[in-house]
């Protein structure tokens, strides 16, 4: 594997200290040098007034709305992939495309595949990726940067040669660990969606394994602009690197054609598949087409991180976007309703909770369990807090690996129905505040990655995400968490009491001394993992 490759470089490095010495300072060098502030700027297209999709979406404008933004809610994946594609067909002026991941799958391919097309019409494509997925490019994003409509930028890149990526990731962790995770697209400057998918099968209902329940949203109207802007504010960034600057090798060995007329074969060969055809009959662009009947309007705020949080800022800043969300939060009046894959609340997070409990703010959070949770480290981070959580009246759901079976049951293009796994990032205060977007509440999203969300104000758009947090949390699709002493009713009561976290589900109350869905093997795992001292990081 190439994994093991690296470290035996590394080893055969370090037994000779010379070469290790030099190897940490080209690592070094070579990133430090490409982090210049680049010299010709660009931005979001304004003269869009005259496209296609500016036309559309200016019937459901009127006075009153003139500063406010429209908005419709993406719940399920393969709406989100039919607006991208039906918008990157529909544009003629540009395209701008921000992601920490972008895989190079059946669905992601198609993606490149149109963003190509549209650039054979004119169409101006800005594409920026976080490089610690991207790792330099590949022969796909090298034929994107090829096209003279297409540009590509790698943010925050890392040594590109396989063994001082490596030792760029251990010689300057710091930095290598902040990573950019914004996600963000726009079209023709008229129409944006901001959420938690990247892009790819597991995000669009088309990976075999398991199923992302995630969260976008729809953004028309004096948003859009707002949005334009983060995303000329990372593009125009020192930390966001050309990939033809950063990595020349990999054009010198891919051929410009060969790559498209890959891409294209895949495609058509996608194109007659169960999943396609099910994508194209989905009415996304109708609700596009008719956004004065299928957007709610409202105010709102675009609430992002400053590009150089990638600086290595170790303390939180009032700027910080989940410092903000954070502090909306401890003012709730009523209620707090959280929808978030991974949760690490850390003490401050305990604080708060405890804080609104006492104001008589019911909270409720709905994460993964463990079954469920693609990311064992941080359910280790998780589970330490689920106690005083529960101490503190929080409400804890965890979502179970086997839930949304009739969405799962619409699947029929695999033999096996996948996994669910949740993905969206939400949060509902007071039944009127709703922020979506890209931000997960743990240390890293507060700390280390630069993250992207919209409030919205909405009574009615977040009346329809308290239905979905109902519909996720329920006996069907999540256990409830509970908590009760251990100690036996004949024990005194000395105030050193013990308690132990139940699971209730389909009014079953699982072992309480284990995970649900997960081997004592496993759980022995994340209790070790547990103790590990890198909450940090999670």
């Amino acid at each position: 594997m190439d994994t093991n490759k690296t470290l035996i470089n590394l080893r055969s490095l370090m037994r000779k200290p010379g070469l290790f010495i030099i190897a940490c300072s080209l690592a070094l060098t070579g990133c430090s040098s490409q982090f210049k502030k680049p010299t010709k700027l660009s931005y979001a297209t304004t003269q869009v007034t005259e496209t296609s999709l500016a036309k559309l979406i200016e019937r459901s404008h009127s006075a009153s709305n003139s500063n406010k933004g429209g908005f419709h809610l993406l719940h399920d994946g393969m709406d989100a992939l039919a607006a991208i594609i039906y918008l990157t067909n529909k544009a003629e002026k540009s395209l701008d495309l921000q992601y920490w991941s972008l895989h190079q799958d059946n669905t992601g391919k198609a993606v490149i595949y149109h963003l190509l097309k549209a650039a054979d019409r004119g169409v101006k494509v800005r594409l920026l990726l976080d490089d610690f997925v991207a790792r330099g490019g590949n022969a796909n994003l090298a034929t994107l940067a090829q096209h003279p409509n297409i540009d590509v930028k790698l943010y925050n890149p890392i040594s590109q040669r396989k063994w001082l990526r490596t030792i760029a990731l251990l010689s300057s962790f710091q930095r290598a660990n902040r990573r950019m995770h914004n996600k963000v697209f726009v079209a023709d400057n008229s129409i944006a969606i901001v959420g938690g998918r990247n892009i790819g099968d597991a995000y669009y209902s088309a990976k075999p394994s398991y199923l992302y329940r995630d969260l976008g949203v729809l953004a028309i109207g004096s948003v859009v602009k707002t949005v334009s802007k983060s995303f000329d504010d990372y593009w125009n960034a020192k930390w966001a690197v050309n990939i033809k600057k950063l990595n020349r090798r990999l054009f010198l060995r891919i051929t410009y054609k060969d790559t498209r007329k890959e891409l294209k074969s895949h495609y058509l060969k996608l194109k007659h598949t169960k999943y396609w055809r099910a994508l194209e009959k989905l009415n996304i662009a109708n609700k596009i087409k008719n956004s004065n009947r299928y957007f709610t309007w409202a105010n709102y705020q675009v609430l992002y991180d400053p590009p150089n949080k990638i600086r290595g800022i170790k303390k939180s800043n009032e700027k910080f976007l989940e410092h903000i969300m954070t502090k909306h939060m401890a003012k709730a009046k009523t209620n707090v309703n959280i929808i978030t894959p991974y949760f690490v609340p850390q003490r401050f997070g305990l604080k708060w909770t405890k804080q609104l409990k006492k104001k008589g703010v019911r909270v409720s959070v709905l994460t993964n369990s463990f079954a469920a949770n693609d990311f064992s480290l941080s359910h280790g981070g998780y589970q330490r807090y689920r106690l005083n959580l529960l101490k503190n009246g929080v409400s804890l759901y965890e979502f179970k690996r086997n839930s949304l079976k009739k969405k799962r049951s619409k699947i029929t293009w695999f033999e096996k129905k996948p996994v669910s796994r949740l993905h969206a990032k939400s949060i509902i205060i007071d039944n009127r505040y709703l922020y979506v977007g890209s931000v997960n509440l743990t240390p890293r999203s507060r700390y280390l990655n630069t993250e992207i969300s919209i409030m919205i104000d909405s009574e009615k758009l977040s009346t329809e995400m308290n239905q979905t947090f109902r519909r996720l949390s329920s006996k069907e699709n999540a256990y409830a968490l509970s908590y009760r002493k251990t100690n036996s009713i004949d024990e005194v009561d000395d105030g050193n009491e013990e308690y132990e976290i139940t699971w209730k589900t389909n009014d079953r109350t699982k072992n309480s001394n284990q995970e649900p869905e997960v081997s004592l093997l496993k759980h022995l795992s994340i209790t070790l993992i547990s103790l590990l001292p890198i909450e940090g990081l999670l």
